[in-house]
């Protein structure tokens, strides 16, 4: 029950941020669509910094929230590794048999 609860808080907070860089993100481009209507300034050179600011704020934030998730899924699995091994070696032998049949009584 607790690594359900886990995975899925984890799951959860993934998407809260994920949700809230998005909304960060809308914000920014509606302020960049009303430079572009004349409403801010509107010389080319500011659209233009604009752009490649916003831009670069995008590849920037979309890399690290790929790096966030991959290594919050290698931190769960390994952590789900770890207590696999620890409950597996408190029972005594260690085999593949034993080992599946603890994977799938986990999962469901």
């Amino acid at each position: 029950m607790g690594a359900w609860a886990y995975n899925n808080s984890t799951f959860l907070v993934m998407c809260l941020l994920f949700r809230l860089m998005c909304r960060l993100q809308v914000m920014r481009l509606q302020s960049y669509y009303q430079l572009l209507e004349g409403r801010g300034s509107s010389s080319a050179l500011v659209m233009l910094q604009e752009h490649m600011r916003l831009r670069q704020q995008l590849l920037l934030i979309s890399h690290r929230f790929r790096l966030f998730l991959l290594l919050s899924l290698c931190a769960i699995t390994a952590s789900h590794f770890a207590i696999l091994f620890k409950v597996m070696a408190s029972h005594g032998i260690v085999n593949f048999a034993r080992t599946g049949d603890l994977v799938v009584s986990s999962g469901t």
